[in-house]
């Protein structure tokens, strides 16, 4: 086990077009055991491997679509500068 605890890898395919349906798929109702492992993405309809750019972009991209308010999953506060949960 290496020092993050990090063993295994788990393969996510993700469709830029249904990002956030794709990602409530891909890590809803999964064990604790499963969510551990280190993600490999693959960004449906392009070619590329992922040596750990692909990961990134997609943890930007989702971390701004998941807080974007016109998702309905956060709103912007009334200070218009931070989110809060719905």
């Amino acid at each position: 086990m290496s020092k993050t605890g990090v063993t295994q890898t788990r393969g996510i395919n993700i469709d830029r077009k249904k990002l956030v349906d794709d990602i409530f798929k891909e890590f809803s109702n999964k064990k604790l055991k499963e969510l551990r492992k280190k993600i490999v993405v693959v960004f449906s309809g392009e070619q590329g491997g992922d040596g750990g750019g692909l990961r990134r972009e997609f943890f930007s991209i989702a971390a701004k679509e998941l807080f974007d308010p016109s998702k309905g999953l956060f709103k912007l506060c009334p200070n218009g500068i931070n989110v809060q949960q719905r």
